[in-house]
């Protein structure tokens, strides 16, 4: 019996121990390409993004990510029409560590898009309409571990609003903060 309550004592201070090495915040940069599809535009353009998390466990984390979307551009009833702007996602992050280089997750939460559509009236004068919405988003992706505080990420990501659709295909490198 004595060897049982030794056993799980030393599980009880060895479970901790394990759980923090895959706590702490990470921040990343990155870019990639994204798709708006809204009300007959259709186009790809570079995107910029920078993401702040924390990993609660090895399984579970919560992020927040700001995205640049540069100027897409598409003929609408044949007007020339350019899109670019902002979003801002704030989710949870659900991962399954395969190993210790390779970390599969799925991110779902919320997302907030402020776009910009630029284009010109038939009179030649210049029009900018903006467009605010928010909505449903995930993303799937892997991390691959480079050394114990670097990662390269690559995602898929999809935002749903009520009149655009947003994806995203990106690649990033995480800093991890403290130790692994």
């Amino acid at each position: 019996m004595k060897k049982l309550y030794a056993l799980a004592a030393l599980t009880l201070v060895g479970t901790p121990a394990i759980a923090a090495e895959s706590q702490g915040f990470y921040a990343s940069v990155g870019g990639g390409v994204y798709r708006i599809d809204s009300n007959g535009f259709d186009d790809r353009a570079p995107s910029a993004m920078l993401t702040a998390g924390y990993d609660i466990n090895q399984y579970f984390g919560v992020e927040s990510t700001w995205s640049r979307l540069f100027n897409a551009s598409d003929r609408v009833s044949g007007t020339k029409v350019t899109i670019d702007g902002n979003v801002w996602d704030l989710t949870t992050r659900l991962s399954y560590p395969v190993n210790d280089r390779v970390d599969p997750y799925l991110r779902m939460g919320w997302s907030y898009s402020d776009l910009a559509a630029k284009t010109t009236t038939i009179e030649g004068e210049p029009l900018r309409l903006n467009d605010y919405d928010d909505g449903f988003s995930w993303a799937a992706g892997a991390g691959f571990s480079l050394t114990p505080r670097l990662d390269l990420k690559v995602e898929y990501a999809r935002m749903l609003v009520t009149n655009d659709d947003l994806d995203r295909v990106s690649a990033s490198v995480t800093y991890r903060f403290g130790a692994r």
